[in-house]
């Protein structure tokens, strides 16, 4: 499929039918997550998030400075000043994306060039989805505005529900429900490697965990990072944690894989996983 300026939406949809048609993966508890060497309760772990210390996300120049002011930890690898600005930049545009909600900051964030393919399961289920709910008959050849069109069915159905506190059969995706961030635990780390790291599961089960939630991407770029590898022999890789409150689950951090395309001055998002596979009503569009 040929690339093309990217409209994607924020997603909004039945818990089971994602599973059936993003391949969506929740996993149970991993045991030895805990620093100390103990094994605690699964409830501890949200019990350990809800213990940090959050800021409101609000579009100040005092919010922005704090997510510029987030530090970049590396091994031995010096990073040019265009690869830590991009970084922070890559953080903004996520909590602006996820909290306003800002379907620009979302295009940022998660399409910051349009060299790629879309995953072409995930458009049909949207074509067929529109179609059943909304009547919209759309067409393969033009994802731009299948994305449009989903954006703003998943943003009214969101608004529509006022289930804000259990946990039901419901699983929202993105519309303006991060409300607020702890800088304290924020993660930004940077490695370069000579072959595709294991996937982002388990760094996250490597911390505090109540098992892992992982979605298929929406988008694939290019160059992917096996062709960058081919070519280059070693590529750069980072990884983004965020513990953040929403409107409808307790408090759990985010993660995000990253890798470096040095010809664009970009990190492209690659990953996304959350920390957990029973109370999670809540993730990403990805």
């Amino acid at each position: 499929m040929k690339s093309s300026k990217l409209l994607i939406p924020l997603l909004v949809l039945p818990i089971l039918a994602f599973i059936a048609f993003v391949m969506l993966k929740k996993h149970p508890p991993t045991k030895n997550w805990d620093a100390a060497g103990r094994v605690r309760p699964d409830q501890a772990a949200y019990q350990y998030w809800a213990n940090d210390n959050f800021n409101s996300i609000t579009p100040t120049d005092t919010f922005r400075e704090s997510v510029y002011s987030i530090p970049i930890t590396t091994s031995n690898l010096i990073l040019t000043p265009i690869q830590k600005d991009d970084l922070h930049r890559e953080v903004y545009n996520l909590l602006r994306a996820f909290s306003e909600p800002s379907y620009e900051y979302f295009k940022a964030f998660r399409f910051p060039i349009t060299n790629g393919e879309f995953n072409v399961d995930i458009l049909n289920y949207r074509i067929e989805y529109l179609a059943n709910h909304n009547d919209k008959h759309l067409s393969l050849n033009d994802p731009e505005l299948i994305c449009k069109e989903w954006w703003d069915a998943m943003l009214e159905a969101y608004k529509s529900d006022t289930n804000t506190t259990s946990f039901a059969t419901n699983q929202y995706y993105g519309v303006g429900f991060m409300k607020e961030v702890s800088f304290d635990s924020a993660l930004l780390s940077v490695e370069e490697a000579n072959q595709i790291p294991q996937a982002l599961n388990f760094f996250v089960t490597s911390f505090q965990n109540d098992g892992y939630f992982d979605v298929a991407p929406i988008f694939h770029f290019r160059p992917s990072p096996e062709e960058i590898l081919k070519r280059e022999h070693t590529i750069q890789y980072a990884i983004m944690r965020l513990n953040v409150k929403t409107t409808r689950q307790p408090p759990m951090p985010v993660y995000f894989r990253f890798y470096w395309l040095s010809s664009s001055n970009k990190w492209l998002p690659i990953e996304h996983a959350m920390p957990s596979s029973k109370h999670k009503k809540i993730s990403f569009c990805f």
